[in-house]
C-alpha cells in the first residue's frame, strides 16, 4: 500500500451480514487469483486459512483476516506480518 498509512479494522460479529457475505466471496476470489496453487482450507465471514509453503506460513497454513481499511475499503490482513491486501466487491 505504499508510504500511506492505513487502519486494518477486521469484521466483528455484530457486522451487516450483507456486508460480510459479499467481502467473504471477495477475499476468497482474490486469494484465489493470488495464489492459485494454494488450496483454501477453512473459510467464514471474518477469516481464511489457506495451505501454503510461503516464509510467512506456520506449520503450513497462513491465515488472512477479512476486514476493512479506513473503514470503507475491503481488506485481507495476513496475521504474521500484518500485510494489508485491499480486494473489490
Amino acid at each position: 500500500m505504499g508510504d500511506e498509512f492505513v487502519t486494518f479494522r477486521r469484521f466483528l460479529p455484530n457486522e451487516d451480514a450483507d456486508l460480510l457475505a459479499a467481502c467473504e466471496k471477495g477475499a476468497k476470489e482474490k486469494l484465489e487469483t493470488l495464489y492459485p496453487l494454494k488450496r483454501i482450507k477453512a473459510i467464514d465471514s471474518f477469516s481464511i486459512t489457506i495451505e501454503s509453503d510461503s516464509l510467512y506460513a506456520v506449520d503450513g497454513y497462513e491465515v488472512y483476516l477479512i476486514g476493512l481499511i479506513d473503514e470503507e475499503v475491503p481488506a485481507l490482513q495476513r496475521t504474521t506480518d500484518g500485510h494489508i491486501i485491499p480486494f473489490r466487491v
